[in-house]
């Protein structure tokens, strides 16, 4: 067989292995990485607020703010907005520390999006 028929096999040879070895490449340089393993210092971090927009979440919410409040610094917040809720859930999320309660009855508005809405401006306040 004539060599110049190899010509376009090894080019796309060529053309393929480009990619595969620049990966390898990649890989290898990781390895040697002197990024430190450890978490980064978290106090140097800025604030944090997490919102959370509910409605009649009495029972569901002190689960989530049980698991949320541990991982919180202290300059870091909880915004829950009770959107028109007909529950206690205001209330039970006035009793963890770390946490602002905003009440929102507001009928013809209702939903996530307007109760996220509402918390996004008391933030920008």
């Amino acid at each position: 067989m004539p060599h110049w028929i190899d010509i376009p096999a090894y080019t796309l040879a060529v053309i393929v292995s480009i990619p595969i070895a620049v990966l390898c490449l990649e890989c290898l340089a990781a390895l040697f990485s002197r990024r430190p393993t450890n978490n980064p210092d978290t106090k140097s971090r800025p604030p944090l607020a997490i919102l959370i927009p509910a409605h009649n979440e009495q029972t569901g919410l002190p689960a989530t703010l049980t698991s949320i409040t541990p991982q919180l610094l202290p300059h870091d917040r909880i915004l829950v907005v009770a959107d028109n809720c007909t529950d206690a859930t205001a209330d039970v999320a006035r009793q963890f520390p770390q946490t602002t309660v905003l009440e929102r009855q507001d009928p013809l508005h209702r939903g996530k999006g307007n109760a996220l809405d509402h918390g996004i401006r008391h933030l920008d306040s």
